[in-house]
């Protein structure tokens, strides 16, 4: 007996390879996914997200992030960045790393960061 015949896992075959994923109709999917998400770190995959790319300056993360489990944050912004980014490929990103947990963040360039700082804007002095 498998974890697939126990109606655990499904699987599909694509291009010669079995990719598995959790059957959500399983009676035990809820206590599998807490598991799950109480392990897993999203920082890896944000920094991998971010390695390499060059038009920013600066990017900070709450540290309430991690916690995937808590849905609600209190914080303004979960991530902060400085620099130019494009906003549909994130968020593409933060859907599949975060697992459709709504992640709150703000992207500003650099002229508008130093700007804002020198008009003490409320929103970039609260993220700092």
């Amino acid at each position: 007996m498998n974890l697939e015949d126990l109606g655990i896992l499904r699987s599909k075959e694509e291009n010669k390879k079995k990719f598995y994923s959790l059957n959500r109709s399983s009676p035990i999917y809820n206590e599998l996914s807490d598991i799950f998400i109480k392990t897993y770190n999203p920082i890896e995959p944000l920094k991998a997200f971010f390695k390499g790319k060059k038009n920013i300056s600066l990017i900070t993360i709450a540290d309430s992030i991690r916690n995937l489990s808590e849905v609600k944050s209190n914080n303004i912004v979960d991530i902060f960045i400085i620099g130019d980014l494009d906003k549909i490929e994130f968020n593409n990103f933060l859907e599949k790393t975060f697992f459709k947990r709504r992640v709150k963040y703000a992207v500003m360039s650099e002229d508008d960061f130093i700007k804002r700082l020198e008009y003490d804007d409320k929103l970039v002095l609260s993220i700092l």
